[in-house]
């Protein structure tokens, strides 16, 4: 058994190490980011409903786009989708938990598009979501809000 002296070097040590390493990379570990790849017909992204089964968001990708889409639900069964572009430097951003960061600089944006944190100043770009009984399509040719704050 080590000495108390030993034990407080070790946990001075730990603690050390875990203090360079930024909170988003900690949080980005323990979070389950489902991804998917979906088809663009006529200008629409489209996605199975049945991909929040389990999910509250999900990124959407095709090759076609600038950068993924971050597709999320709401409560009332409602859906946005922001395309995961910082509005500073158009830097893409990363899924942390509960919000979206920018790794160029440090901007932060929640699940509904706007600003948490600058130096961002302007919100995501907001698709219009279209709804069916299996189906949820993200026209990709109409922005509700262009990345102004409401």
């Amino acid at each position: 058994m080590g000495s108390r002296r030993d034990f407080i070097s070790d946990i001075t040590g730990t603690s050390a190490a875990l203090c360079c390493i930024p909170a988003a990379v900690l949080l980005d570990g323990c979070t389950t980011v489902k991804t998917i790849q979906a088809s663009v017909v006529r200008g629409k992204l489209v996605v199975a409903k049945a991909m929040f089964s389990e999910a509250k968001f999900v990124i959407v990708n095709n090759e076609t786009l600038k950068a993924p889409v971050y597709l999320s639900q709401a409560s009332d069964d409602s859906y946005r989708a922001f395309l995961m572009v910082c509005t500073h430097k158009e830097c893409e951003l990363r899924p942390t938990g509960t919000f979206l960061s920018c790794p160029c600089h440090g901007s932060e944006f929640s699940n509904t598009g706007k600003v948490l944190k600058g130096p961002a100043m302007d919100a995501l770009n907001e698709y219009r979501v279209e709804l069916n009984a299996q189906k949820i399509e993200i026209d990709l040719n109409q922005t509700l809000n262009h990345g102004k704050e409401n």
